[in-house]
């Protein structure tokens, strides 16, 4: 397989954040349509998908409601329940407010995102045979009994980590997706230990990196925090810079040694802290908002009107597996979408 073949079966969160800010969509409906193309990709092929399908729905998810949000910031929106959408208002709504659902009427409704090849490349015949089978695959995958309320269970969980967006993001800067890899290339030299040379505003900046992504600490997923102790380091390192003047990347790859490596990722912080800046706090507002509407009008927007995932599965299943709350982290995340999966599965065979 090329590389070029290899890009369409991949599925995992850092390529699906790539593709989603490279598609630069019009409006949050074709971000939603966007978002599902990519979701099908999910275990095309299952050597080159490296993330759980209901992490990567929270995801997208997340990526279009910060979307909306952006756009009702900019226009000064009051009425959070304003997708910005016109006469797709109503679709985008039901959306957020039910995202399993959604997906089940959207997928089910057949042609919508099938591929249809060019019968003159066999390549490309190949890729829509296995993509448009794929999309049957993942439709029965959220028809099983359960699948809507152990969704919305991971997606309560996963909105108490109030890092993840930020951790996420930047991850999605680094050439190895690898914070850990970063710190690394970041260590102090043998002279800079010997000495004791490393400055007083690095060590502030490793302080509120690691106090940003403590659950326990009063500043965990702090942007605004994390930015002014890494806008710190910038400011050292360039002490000319202005008050609000960050260094280019061009004069970062002149520094030397580890206060390069340090300096690089010390901007990439500051761009994602400074891109989420107010977003996702409006995104937040915006999904509450959502959900006081009233379902039973949101659902009745027209996709040839399929059948939904029926509720007293998800009672059913409700009484069964969820009386405890799930522990969702940081590194507990896929075990979480692993428990999901088998449960799914275990609903099936029964």
């Amino acid at each position: 397989m090329t590389k070029e073949e290899s890009a369409l079966y991949e599925c995992n969160i850092y390529g699906f954040l790539k593709y989603f800010k490279e598609s630069n969509f019009k409006n949050p409906k074709e971000a939603i349509d966007g978002s599902i193309k990519y979701i099908l990709r999910h275990n095309i092929d299952k050597e080159l998908t490296n993330c759980q399908l209901n992490e990567l729905i929270y995801v997208a998810k997340n990526e279009v409601a910060k979307f909306v949000a952006k756009e009702q910031l900019k226009n000064n929106m009051t009425d959070l329940t304003n997708m910005h959408s016109g006469k797709d208002n109503k679709e985008v709504q039901y959306f957020f407010a039910d995202t399993i659902n959604y997906l089940v009427k959207r997928i089910n409704n057949g042609k919508d995102f099938e591929i249809i090849p060019s019968k003159k490349n066999p390549e490309e015949m190949s890729y829509a045979r296995r993509y448009n089978s794929n999309i049957q695959s993942i439709s029965n995958f959220f028809s099983l009994p359960g699948a809507k309320l152990l969704y919305d269970r991971f997606d309560k969980n996963m909105n108490n980590l109030k890092a993840y967006d930020g951790i996420l993001h930047l991850e999605s800067k680094l050439p190895d997706h690898s914070i850990e890899d970063s710190f690394d290339r970041q260590k102090p030299s043998f002279f800079e230990k010997l000495f004791r040379t490393t400055s007083e505003e690095y060590e502030n900046f490793k302080t509120a990196f690691n106090n940003y992504n403590n659950k326990k600490h009063k500043l965990y997923g702090n942007d605004k925090a994390l930015e002014d102790a890494a806008v710190g380091y910038l400011h050292h390192k360039f002490p000319n810079l202005k008050e609000n003047e960050l260094p280019t990347p061009e004069q970062i790859s002149r520094l030397k040694g580890a206060g390069k490596d340090r300096a690089d990722f010390c901007l990439k912080v500051v761009e994602v802290c400074r891109e989420n800046k107010n977003v996702k706090d409006q995104a937040i507002k915006m999904e509450s908002a959502i959900k006081t509407l009233d379902i039973d009008e949101l659902k009745s927007y027209d996709h040839n009107k399929k059948d939904l995932i029926e509720d007293s599965f998800q009672s059913d299943l409700k009484d069964n597996l969820m009386d405890e709350e799930v522990d969702v982290s940081a590194d507990n995340i896929n075990n979480i979408d692993v428990l999901v999966d088998n449960e799914i599965r275990n609903q099936k065979i029964a």
